[in-house]
């Protein structure tokens, strides 16, 4: 009996593990930037419907971009990476709509290209925000 209440309560673990990681969908990336080239991300791990692309918006401006909606509220988007300052570097991420968000990358107060260098970011949704 003892197994059986064992084996049941792994179970109810389990389930709810699943139902808590597939509430909200994951993008995971490293991004790197030198110069005035283009953002070039490397996928880490995507489970929303679109694919992404990121593009040099202006000097210390890269603007990521979904191929359709993927991001319909701010109030259920979160971003994970960014908001860091060493060294008077400064990396923020913004919501920038429905199919986009937006990376500032700042020296000493100012826009700046080239700071980012397989820079990490996570971006969650929360599934029918």
């Amino acid at each position: 009996m003892q197994v059986y209440r064992n084996i049941k309560q792994m179970v109810q673990n389990i389930i709810t593990e699943v139902s808590i990681t597939s509430a909200y969908n994951v993008f995971s990336f490293v991004v790197t930037q030198s110069g005035t080239s283009e953002p070039i991300i490397e996928e880490i791990n995507n489970t929303f419907p679109v694919t992404w692309t990121c593009s040099r918006f202006s000097t210390g401006i890269y603007k990521v971009q979904s191929s359709a909606v993927a991001l319909p509220t701010v109030e259920g988007t979160w971003f994970i990476g960014g908001g860091r300052n060493f060294g008077g570097v400064e990396i923020n991420v913004y919501y920038g709509g429905s199919d986009n968000f937006i990376i500032q990358t700042r020296l000493n107060g100012t826009l700046t290209d080239g700071l980012l260098t397989r820079t990490a970011f996570e971006v969650r949704d929360l599934k029918n925000s």
